[in-house]
């Protein structure tokens, strides 16, 4: 249930921005999985990323109205390290609302994925779906199976 708004910071010369301007973030690279966790009802301007985390088993995100300023999707769930692929499983992303780039999943093995009955608002999104997921009912994307 957060409303947010990122900015991205400078750094001290002004020469580039020091951050990605992530939103709302879980991100690990070597010890820590996601298990029955819930991302829901938030609202911002930057994505919603799952990042490097390892086993992905039951995560819901559900109802959230997000957009972003740069090339990466407004829901991002990786499973996946640096190491190699990680399970993704039982994560359920229903009743969203994109407004940039769309929603992005990956993790395998993979099994009981759901993508269902979300909108993309202002121009095409994308639905790259990396973790088998069931794709139904979306409307304003294109399905990208990898």
């Amino acid at each position: 249930g957060n409303d947010y708004v990122v900015y991205r910071n400078w750094a001290s010369d002004r020469a580039y921005l020091i951050n990605d301007g992530e939103g709302l973030m879980h991100e690990d690279h070597c010890n820590s999985d996601i298990r029955g966790s819930r991302l829901t009802n938030n609202k911002g301007n930057s994505y919603l990323s799952i990042y490097k985390c390892g086993t992905i088993d039951g995560l819901l995100i559900e109802g959230n109205d997000i957009s972003t300023p740069g090339d990466i999707a407004d829901i991002y769930v990786v499973a996946d390290r640096n190491s190699g692929r990680q399970p993704c499983r039982n994560v359920t992303i229903i009743g969203n609302t994109t407004r940039s780039n769309g929603i992005h999943i990956s993790g395998e093995p993979a099994s009981g994925n759901v993508i269902h009955d979300n909108k993309h608002l202002g121009g095409q999104g994308a639905i790259r779906n990396m973790a088998g997921a069931k794709v139904t009912n979306n409307q304003g994307y294109t399905i990208v199976q990898e």
